[in-house]
């Protein structure tokens, strides 16, 4: 993640918090929290802003987000077998 300001680069990994390493979607909310899809068993980790911080949303063994978008009120996303969250 780079931060303009500073003008530092940060890098996290599961360690961190993501779900996995393998990236497959980027998505930024209208709040400013990052949603992130992954390869993982897992697959979607959610970075708020706020607290600097990553959460793990269990939503099924084996999805892997392909898509991700939002509405005023819900945020969905696609997976690899047409899955659909929200």
């Amino acid at each position: 993640m780079f931060d303009a300001t500073s003008g530092e680069v940060k890098y996290f990994t599961q360690e961190n918090g993501l779900a996995g390493s393998a990236i497959t979607e980027l998505f930024c909310d209208i709040e400013n929290n990052i949603w992130i899809g992954s390869e993982q068993k897992v697959g979607l980790t959610k970075f708020d802003f706020s607290t600097g911080k990553f959460k793990i949303l269990k939503i099924g063994e084996g999805y892997i987000p392909e898509t991700i978008s939002q509405t005023p009120t819900k945020i969905y996303g696609l997976g690899l077998q047409a899955d659909c969250w929200a």
